[in-house]
């Protein structure tokens, strides 16, 4: 389910990336800070991160509950301060993040003024 909840957190990301095209430039390095700065951040221990960016990585932008958290979980291995709930939110919060996505693209669509050429 991990694997699911991966590429539900990471195609939310995306499309949120893409939608903000609409409204910025060069709006791909900003989704590529997330998507690759996130799994380069995930890749180590959240503990050793101060709780506001552990907090950021796993309730704002999902990144840690699809891979870290139940990694955890399956080697028992949970950290201190950590509810045993998280291991199991990847999915929901893939679909929460996929509905956020949709809403944004949606309301990039509605919005988009033609460049007039």
């Amino acid at each position: 389910m991990a694997i699911v909840a991966g590429v539900g957190v990471f195609a939310a990301i995306w499309i949120t990336g893409a939608a903000s095209t609409f409204w910025t430039i060069d709006t791909m390095e900003i989704t590529n800070s997330f998507t690759y700065g996130g799994r380069q951040l995930t890749s180590y221990p959240m503990t050793i991160y101060s709780s506001w960016l552990r907090r950021l990585v796993t309730y704002a932008v999902p990144l840690a509950v699809v891979g870290y958290y139940p990694v955890r979980g399956v080697l028992e291995r949970e950290p201190a301060g950590t509810p045993v709930w998280v291991r199991f939110v990847g999915v929901p919060a893939a679909v929460v993040a996929g509905a956020a996505a949709l809403a944004v693209w949606n309301s990039a669509v509605r919005n988009y003024r033609g460049v007039g050429s």
